[in-house]
């Protein structure tokens, strides 16, 4: 009985210092097209993430046959966005086993990434990445 009296204590100074779950808020749904050398890049992964200078939200979706879509719920915040563009490819390995490799897609585009977009304030947008 006294442990449940401590945490509805505890519960109550978090609630009253503003330690509380911070609400989900509803990003911007962003799709398009990604392609490399002007090639559609078959399987990858596109990050949207804000700058380490400011905060927010950012999504993140998997590319197929160069097309990437994310949803309002999952989508990144309006504002500036950093854009992370990873590419990967199947290739099969002994017997019926298959491991994933990256594409060579050139570090500027994804661990030293230099790709920065705005995200307007509205309920989706479209934008393609066409990298070379």
């Amino acid at each position: 009985m006294v442990n449940r009296h401590k945490s509805i204590v505890i519960l109550a100074i978090l609630g009253l210092s503003g330690c509380s779950p911070t609400p989900r808020t509803t990003g911007v749904a962003v799709s398009g097209h990604v392609t490399y050398q002007g090639v559609p890049i078959a399987d990858g992964m596109i990050i949207f993430s804000p700058p380490p200078e400011l905060e927010g939200k950012g999504g993140m979706s998997r590319i197929t046959n160069g097309n990437y879509s994310i949803g309002r719920e999952d989508g990144p915040m309006p504002g500036e966005q950093v854009v992370r563009i990873h590419g990967l490819q199947v290739m099969k390995g002994e017997g019926n086993a298959k491991v994933l490799t990256s594409v060579k897609i050139p570090k500027t585009y994804n661990d030293e990434t230099t790709l920065r977009i705005k995200i307007p304030k509205r309920n989706s947008m479209e934008y393609s990445f066409n990298l070379e």
